[in-house]
């Protein structure tokens, strides 16, 4: 469906980025010129500030007798009789006693009016009006002004948000829906207008953006919930907003931290969104976050269906915030679904910028600065609006601050290229620029489990460049080890040719290609690990090591916190683990660690009762924790240092990372004699040096170890928490699927002998390590289906029958 705005005078018409990041990752700096980071806007988007000018003064607020009144956050709209528009609000970030008001201009913008009050704080004690851009005037003449009444109870942190949706039909004189708020299909704590212009698309239906928190935990001071960022729909003109659907929330990114101090929600917040030729619409959401290097990149998603589903949000590699869509007047004289879409945000130095693209958001180039109509050589700028002037050009209005004063209002008038050939020529050079250095984005094969900002980057490489290339230069920056065999493929899985050009291996600009280990972890763990974890109990650990081999980490950084998601062999528990540092020296000692685990990565509790020693072996620092037998399928082994540097480095995770386990005791024990069948039920149940006359099954949550006997029957698991087969004739097939831990069926590598088998063996759908190795089958040998690709740990099996799927090659 394609959208449409309010009447128009149709005219002419960054674990990768910042240096102490990359350090503590270990991730090597992106390869030279070759790499444009895809957000170093530099080439002329032929926009400029041909005009500028004060709009808020004195004669805004005659209602205080003299004096002016902060100004922030400007929205602006046409009403159906000409006149211009601005709502603005009188304190930021919903400080208390915010006002919403409204002035108004007759002459274009050149000049405005006093101020109104459309709205005051009501909701909430202290509360504050907030506003975002977002003022509308629909077809039928109605204008649609939404705004917030929120409250900071704790700053940035445990806040409520009310939506409003003020609504005039007799040009912006009077204002109805001041009185109720918005009643949401979901429940928001803080639901904050978005950001970005409501749509109007063709079928009358509205999108307007929101975001916010959707409830405050009860552990919000250490582990506050993230922000989210989605849409309202209306289907009646914006009396009613039935339908929510969210574009982004990453659940994995802890929360933002300013300076070291305290913790406040992170993630997805303000949103804007545009339309683009072919009815897509296309939303630039901000993302904060405080590690990861990349604090400020925004991400787009697409929607082609009325705003109802949205794709996977990619980097856009451009920072910024406060963000602002719109068409440039350039895009009037386009065809064939080409586009100029601006976009406005604050950029470097605090101050508002423009740029521009010419593919629907996948990339972006030049970065025009708004200018101050003072000409003070120090000011802060954000928060730009746009309206088409008769004249061709693009009257922009922003909140502004210099020489001291307090924020202000005021005008730029934008001019984009003079006629329809100067606008073809910039798109047909844009096109060009695409084909010879596509915009693309390298994203892990994992992406789902990590922080967003590290799970892909936005890159740009020269269509020459050879896939090789682009591998060994993105691999450290999305933290895979360069030793891993690695591979960048197709979404849909097809490996690239790493001797092709992108060009050869169809890499165009606004691809997506995964990058992927070939060395997945087959063992008994996983690595991953969380940041600014200052409450470990209520922080999840993300950032597996699924797609690739972990890259060299800095431990003790940011109150970054090991995480360990083990699988051991059935009937047996961790006892110890070990790391090992790049050198001999560290900061951490016994006193800066805590040991915790945790069955779900939800909640974690304490360790007790372990120790901790520490030695040099072979030049390098060891330290053990060791005195414990977590069952638990998840361990965290966190640390109290928050600063920036770091003393304790993991140069090859998998590595330096050493887990230990040892038997627990079992629930049930079978020795000698077992006649008929047997059924393996909750708990542990040892096979051990027995002769069973029958059949065995595990059932759900189940862990059999079965070790030197004779099973005169098959074996067969569905749902077992783990499954151990060692040095044991079956008489019999094994089937064993959908097991949530560790299947082994022959490892000797690891103290397992492998077994005679007198039929078939089917491993299937199992969510842990799968092993299986050194055993004689009289039959064939599938798989298929598993989480982990099976291994036989070196120790090949013997067949008398084909060996299918998975392990084909075992």
């Amino acid at each position: 469906m394609r959208g449409r705005r309010p009447r128009r005078h149709y005219l002419l018409p960054m674990l990768a980025a910042g240096a102490t990041v990359a350090a503590a990752l270990g991730a090597a700096t992106p390869a030279g010129a070759e790499d444009s980071a895809a957000g170093t806007a530099a080439d002329d988007p032929a926009m400029r500030v041909v005009d500028a000018w004060d709009m808020t003064g004195e004669h805004t607020f005659p209602d205080l007798g003299g004096g002016v009144l902060p100004a922030f956050r400007p929205a602006l709209a046409e009403a159906p009789n000409g006149d211009l528009l601005v709502g603005f609000n009188t304190t930021t970030d919903a400080h208390p006693g915010g006002q919403l008001r409204l002035i108004r201009s007759t002459d274009d913008g050149r000049t405005w009016g006093a101020s109104e009050v459309i709205a005051e704080p009501t909701m909430f004690p202290g509360g504050s009006i907030h506003l975002q851009r977002g003022m509308t005037t629909l077809r039928d003449g109605t204008i649609l002004l939404p705004y917030n009444d929120g409250v900071n109870h704790v700053p940035y942190n445990d806040r409520e948000a009310a939506l409003f949706v003020a609504r005039s039909t007799d040009n912006g004189h009077a204002w109805a829906g001041t009185d109720e708020p918005v009643d949401l299909p979901v429940e928001f704590r803080e639901a904050w207008g978005g950001g970005g212009r409501i749509l109007e698309l063709d079928d009358g239906t509205l999108v307007q953006t929101i975001w916010g928190i959707r409830e405050l935990p009860e552990d919000w001071e250490t582990d506050p919930n993230p922000y989210e960022s989605g849409v309202l729909l209306s289907f009646d003109g914006g009396k009613t907003w039935p339908e929510y659907h969210r574009i982004l929330r990453d659940e994995h990114s802890p929360a933002y931290q300013f300076g070291g101090g305290e913790l406040f929600p992170g993630g997805a917040n303000e949103t804007t969104l545009e339309v683009l030729p072919d009815g897509t619409i296309v939303a630039f959401v901000r993302f904060d976050i405080s590690v990861g290097g990349t604090s400020g990149q925004f991400y787009v998603s697409r929607s082609t269906d009325g705003g109802r589903t949205w794709s996977t949000p990619l980097a856009s590699g451009l920072g910024g915030s406060t963000l602002s869509a719109t068409m440039a007047p350039c895009s009037d004289y386009l065809g064939d679904g080409q586009s100029k879409l601006m976009l406005g945000y604050r950029g470097p130095g605090s101050r508002a910028a423009v740029s521009v693209s010419f593919d629907g958001g996948s990339s972006f180039q030049g970065q025009v600065f708004l200018r101050d109509p003072r000409n003070q050589a120090s000011f802060t700028s954000a928060e730009p609006d746009y309206h088409r002037l008769d004249d061709g050009r693009v009257l922009t209005v922003f909140q502004i601050q210099s020489g001291g004063g307090p924020y202000r209002l005021a005008a730029n008038v934008l001019e984009d290229a003079p006629d329809a050939a100067a606008c073809q020529a910039q798109a047909d050079a844009a096109a060009t620029r695409a084909t010879a250095q596509p915009s693309f984005v390298v994203e892990r094969s994992d992406r789902d489990d990590w922080f967003l900002p590290m799970s892909h980057a936005r890159v740009s490489y020269a269509a020459t460049t050879t896939v090789g290339n682009v591998l060994a230069a993105q691999a450290s920056r999305l933290v895979c080890h360069p030793g891993d065999s690695l591979t960048l493929r197709t979404p849909g899985g097809q490996p690239l040719d790493p001797a092709a050009t992108l060009a050869e291996a169809g890499v165009v600009n606004g691809s997506v290609v995964q990058l992927a280990g070939t060395s997945s972890s087959s063992g008994f763990y996983r690595i991953g690990y969380t940041e600014l974890d200052i409450a470990p109990e209520d922080r999840s650990v993300a950032n597996w090591d699924r797609a690739c081999a972990p890259g060299r980490m800095a431990f003790d950084y940011r109150r970054r916190s090991l995480g360990l998601e083990v699988t051991p062999p059935a009937g047996q528990a961790v006892t110890a683990v070990e790391l090992t540092d790049e050198d001999t020296a560290t900061r951490l000692t016994a006193a800066s660690y805590r040991v915790l685990s945790s069955p779900d990565n939800e909640h974690y509790t304490e360790v007790d009762g372990w120790s901790f020693s520490s030695h040099v072996e072979g030049g390098r620092l060891v330290h053990r924790f060791d005195g414990f037998a977590v069952t638990d399928r998840y361990l965290k082994i966190a640390q109290d240092r928050g600063d920036g540097s770091f003393s304790f480095v993991l140069g090859d995770p998998r590595a330096d990372i050493g887990v230990e386990f040892a038997p627990v005791p079992c629930t049930t024990t079978v020795t000698g004699e077992h006649p008929g069948p047997l059924a393996a039920g909750a708990g542990v149940t040892c096979i051990d040096q027995a002769n069973v006359g029958g059949p065995v099954t595990v059932g759900d949550g189940g862990q059999l170890v079965v070790g030197g006997s004779v099973i005169d029957g098959p074996i067969r698991a569905a749902g077992a928490a783990a499954v151990l087969i060692c040095g044991t004739e079956v008489d019999g097939p094994i089937a064993i699927s959908g097991t949530t831990g560790a299947t082994v069926v022959g490892d000797p590598g690891n103290g397992c002998a492998g077994n005679e088998v007198h039929g078939p063996v089917e491993l299937n759908q199992n969510a842990g390590p799968v092993r299986i190795g050194a055993n004689t089958v009289d039959g064939p040998l599938s798989c298929a289906g598993n989480e982990v690709p099976p291994v036989d740990g070196g120790a090949a099996n013997e067949t008398d029958g084909p060996r299918a799927g998975q392990c084909g090659s075992l």
